[in-house]
């Protein structure tokens, strides 16, 4: 019997599923608030450092999420060649965000 209890004991938890869920803190820390902040700060600066044509497809594709073809006639490019400027623009922005990172990682 012994045996029994000392092995059940292993394997469940102390604390029931309500105990938990009033335990676990769902709101973000100051130190992510403050990193998420300073993410977007950067963010916003490297894509005032970029190429308005790159600037423009960023911020159509990947942040206004628009629909690919009103780019592409926006543009007047074909889709294929949308997703070649694409990429092109995200190495770009890579580009500065990696020089950007290691500045401040300098400082």
């Amino acid at each position: 019997m012994l045996e029994y209890y000392r092995s059940r004991n292993k394997t469940e938890s102390f604390l029931n599923n309500d105990t938990v869920a009033t335990l676990v803190n769902h709101e973000p820390s100051a130190l992510s608030l403050l990193e998420t902040k300073d993410a977007q700060r950067i963010v916003r600066q490297i894509l005032k450092e970029l190429t308005d044509r790159d600037r423009q497809l960023l911020q159509s594709v990947l942040l206004d999420e628009r629909d690919k073809d009103e780019v592409c006639a926006e543009f007047g490019i074909t889709r294929e060649y949308l997703r070649v400027l694409v990429h092109r623009a995200k190495q770009s922005f890579k580009t500065f965000y990696i020089s950007r990172l290691g500045a401040s990682r300098m400082n």
